[in-house]
């Protein structure tokens, strides 16, 4: 089991279902458990989603709930701090997270709830 660090206490860390950004070549396997570790915080998530985009292409709301700012300046200091020289026509790497028990989205039959096999 892969541990994805945090250096901060990001409040998404908080929700059932939350992404973060990581460098373009972050290599991690999808739908596998890790455990999450921020400094007080630690607990597994499974991977649901892994995408390589350009920073610039990513919703604001995305980039700013990540990042936990108001203002994209804002966002791209924050991104900076990890990844100096970090420009929106940069690739990075967009993984989710869920919790056990978290629902992430409709299926044909109904809402996918992450289970807790393989924890």
């Amino acid at each position: 089991m892969k541990t994805i660090k945090f250096a901060e206490d990001f409040p998404k860390l908080d929700n059932d279902v939350f992404s973060t950004i990581r460098g373009k070549n972050y290599r991690i396997k999808q739908l596998t458990w890790h455990l999450i570790k921020s400094p007080t915080k630690e607990f597994k998530a499974m991977l649901i989603n892994r995408v390589v985009v350009r920073l610039g292409e990513l919703p604001d709301s995305v980039l700013l709930k990540d990042t936990n700012t108001s203002t994209l300046a804002e966002a791209m200091d924050v991104l900076r701090k990890f990844y100096p020289g970090l420009e929106e026509i940069h690739k990075v790497t967009l993984l989710w997270f869920a919790r056990p028990g978290a629902e992430v989205g409709e299926s044909g039959i109904g809402p996918f709830v992450i289970g807790t096999a393989g924890l």
